[in-house]
């Protein structure tokens, strides 16, 4: 059997893209990104410091992503540039160069696999994480993942600090895991599972297994293994921000 042969690609690898990050026909870098839709528009999300970095001076005038385009054949695939700037103006959307987060609004893809976030995969205002609690980071380490079928590096993280509130008054919370540069932007998600803890006390049991989309990775906090993790809802202020 042809092991690609209409293959089923779970659907948080579909989600995420590599981000080369280009000056010219330079590459200057890696990081992750991915899809999120919202009131009919799309937008690819990714840290700040992957499109500008003023303290190191990094200043990247385009992104190039690439996505499957043959759901029985994961070899082909194709290669999809967005500028970053028009007019010399940004094309990003951001809160602010405090938050490193921003949101590229690019045309629907078509004619290649892949999926999109949106609001109803927040974590419910009901559910509870508690400490040690595993967690998914997809994304690209060092740029490294299968480049022959164009798929992700899924690694495992545990939450460190209190989930929901602020480490040190900033909206995110801490990950203990040993990520590398290059999964910056990358979504975290919980792992998927049919037993959800009720705020309060209590579990929910359902059917099928559930994941739910925590926030975006940006990178180690300190030297200690930690990852600061941007909460997700500050990406629906994001994209509400005229």
């Amino acid at each position: 059997m042809n092991p690609q042969q209409n293959i089923q690609i779970d659907l948080l690898l579909k989600v995420t893209t590599l981000i080369v990050c280009k000056e010219g026909r330079k590459n200057i870098g890696t990081g992750t990104g991915f899809f999120f839709e919202d009131a009919g528009k799309m937008y690819l999300i990714t840290n700040r410091h992957v499109v500008v970095d003023e303290k190191k001076n990094f200043y990247p005038d385009k992104v190039v992503i690439r996505l499957n385009s043959n759901a029985s054949d994961l070899t082909e695939s194709k290669e999809i540039s967005y500028e970053l700037y028009a007019a010399e103006k940004p094309l990003w959307k951001e809160l602010s160069d405090q938050v490193d987060l921003v949101a590229i609004e690019i045309p629907k893809p078509t004619d290649v696999i892949f999926a999109a976030l949106n609001k109803s995969n927040l974590l419910p205002d009901d559910v509870q994480l508690g400490l040690g609690e595993q967690v998914l980071v997809v994304g690209y380490p060092k740029g490294f993942y299968d480049e022959v079928h164009n798929l992700p590096i899924v690694r495992n993280a545990s939450i460190a600090s209190a989930y929901g509130v602020p480490f040190r008054r900033n909206p995110f919370f801490l990950a203990d895991s040993s990520l590398h540069p290059g999964t910056s932007g990358s979504p975290v998600f919980t792992v998927p599972k049919n037993i959800q803890t009720k705020k309060g006390g209590g579990f929910e049991i359902g059917g099928a297994a559930r994941w739910y989309f925590l926030g975006v990775n940006s990178g180690e906090f300190g030297e200690m293994q930690l990852n600061a993790i941007w909460y997700a809802y500050l990406i629906v202020q994001l994209l509400e921000k005229k």
